[in-house]
């Protein structure tokens, strides 16, 4: 049995996990401005699993800068948090 993206549970923490260290290293404004945008390139409404942390860790890397230090280390994190930790995207 193999769990599909959407049969995981829904876990809010990992919102404010991805808002928390945006907005530590870019700012506030500037980390809530990435996260909106990362999150709509990404093709979702919000961060609630695990695989959708890790869309948004892939879209984030893509940036280069801070934004790419964050979007590594968020891969890490949903990767531990049981991300299938391959390309969500294209």
């Amino acid at each position: 049995m193999t769990d599909a993206p959407s049969d995981r549970a829904a876990d809010p923490a990992l919102r404010e996990l991805a808002l928390e260290k945006l907005t530590r290293v870019l700012g506030a404004a500037r980390g809530r401005r990435v996260y909106d945008d990362v999150l709509a390139e990404a093709g979702l409404t919000e961060v609630r699993t695990p695989d959708d942390l890790y869309a948004l860790s892939e879209c984030l890397s893509r940036l280069g800068g801070f934004e790419a230090a964050v979007g590594g280390l968020l891969g890490v994190a949903a990767v531990l948090r049981g991300a299938s930790a391959r390309p969500l995207i294209a």
